[in-house]
């Protein structure tokens, strides 16, 4: 997570001193409560976001029951975050974790390509690979925007067949992306565990498809069976 230059290392304490924090806090900003306590002690209120590797660290020090804990993967980068500071964080997370699942991309090309690249760098953890459910294709175009996904963005730019097909109205259909992916999906070397549909509040449509799919899957295997 960026901090604000103006933000320092504090240390501090509940009112009754049971919990302790540390974290980094920008002193200059945030809201101070006109309760009786917070006015006589002059405390500044503001929400402070762990970084996911010091709550997990935490968590692993206090004990958890969670059988299974997933990280985020970037296989085309992060929108205010550098390529060495993302793999440096997948580094020091995949002890805590027992999966990755990535952001949402349109390039399987790119996707493979991230995870060779983490393969050789000792990083086995399963892979779930992100990808867009079927959501109106507008809406779709306008979050990936919103939510930095640079290079599928140039990706479509490149390939207008594809970003014709996009603007189109209607839904988008992720079937090509799990089509081009599915040959990877168990193999060892790449342990790609399965995908993650994101659906954008776009459930229903999106298990449509699913079904669709499977039952399509279910056919194929029928009149292939000898």
């Amino acid at each position: 997570m960026e901090q604000s230059k103006a933000a320092k290392k504090h240390t501090g304490t509940c009112h009754c001193g049971a919990v302790r924090f540390e974290a980094e806090i920008d002193a200059t900003s945030g809201s101070r409560c006109n309760c009786s306590v917070c006015t006589k002690t002059s405390t500044l209120n503001g929400i402070i976001k762990p970084s996911a590797f010091e709550l997990l660290s935490a968590m692993a020090d206090l004990g958890h029951h969670f059988e299974r804990v997933g990280i985020g993967g970037y296989p085309e980068g992060h929108p205010v975050i550098d390529d060495d500071t993302l793999l440096q964080a997948i580094l020091d997370k995949r002890a805590f974790a027992t999966y990755v699942v990535t952001q949402m991309c349109f390039d399987p090309a790119a996707i493979l390509d991230w995870i060779k690249d983490i393969r050789r760098r000792g990083i086995d953890l399963p892979v779930y690979v992100g990808l867009p459910g079927a959501v109106e294709r507008k809406k779709l175009l306008r979050i990936s925007m919103k939510i930095g996904v640079g290079d599928s963005a140039r990706f479509l730019t490149k390939h207008t067949n594809v970003l014709t097909e996009f603007l189109k109205s209607g839904r988008y259909s992720p079937e090509k992306l799990v089509k081009d992916l599915a040959p990877y999906v168990g193999d060892r070397d790449y342990n790609i565990a399965g995908f993650h549909i994101y659906t954008f509040n776009q459930v229903q449509s999106t298990e449509q498809w699913r079904q669709k799919m499977l039952g399509s899957q279910q056919a194929d295997s029928a009149v292939s069976a000898p």
